[in-house]
């Protein structure tokens, strides 16, 4: 007797590219974004989040250009976020967009800086890992219990940031601006 599992052969990953214009769900990319899957941002042109919704499981490996996050729009990394340029997170106007972090978010590309702007709404309880360069965060985010900061690179903490919990560090620079804490304790 042959039996055949419904599942033998298990799905193939899948790459979708993003050049420019606004991230439509389901069609710049499935929401959310499968464990298997990338989102590969390349240069070509402005990109927004304009109320937008995206989740990612995957890996977002973001190779060009600023995001603009605007009008409410929600990022949710569940995965691999991968910053492989001197790139820019930026608010850019509507209601207050949300970057939750609970992944790796990663800069792997770039002697300079990454910048996640003032008011676009991060906030992280994962990995935060400069491997290259600076990832800068220049007000406005939170950084929950569970945050970690890992990398050879340096984590730049510059403007009105918050720490809430225990966290780690092997690269956080706390170069300026005001940094509110609660309970806030650096895990050894």
């Amino acid at each position: 007797m042959l039996f055949r599992s419904a599942l033998s052969h298990p799905a193939a990953a899948i790459d979708y590219v993003w050049t420019g214009g606004d991230y439509v769900p389901g069609v710049t990319s499935p929401n959310p974004l499968g464990a298997a899957d990338r989102l590969l941002i390349r240069a070509g042109g402005f990109k927004f989040f304009n109320g937008a919704s995206f989740v990612n499981d995957g890996t977002v490996a973001w190779a060009a250009d600023a995001l603009y996050l605007q009008g409410g729009s929600t990022v949710t990394n569940n995965g691999l976020w991968d910053a492989q340029a001197d790139t820019a997170l930026v608010y850019n106007g509507g209601a207050a967009p949300v970057f939750a972090n609970h992944g790796v978010f990663r800069k792997s590309g770039g002697t300079g800086a990454t910048v996640v702007g003032a008011s676009t709404g991060f906030v992280n309880d994962g990995v935060i890992d400069a491997q290259t360069g600076s990832i800068r965060f220049d007000g406005g985010a939170q950084f929950n219990a569970g945050s970690s900061f890992t990398g050879a690179g340096s984590v730049v903490i510059n403007g009105n940031n918050a720490f809430s919990g225990a966290f780690s560090s092997q690269s956080l620079v706390l170069a300026g601006g005001s940094i509110a804490g609660n309970a806030a304790v650096l895990a050894s």
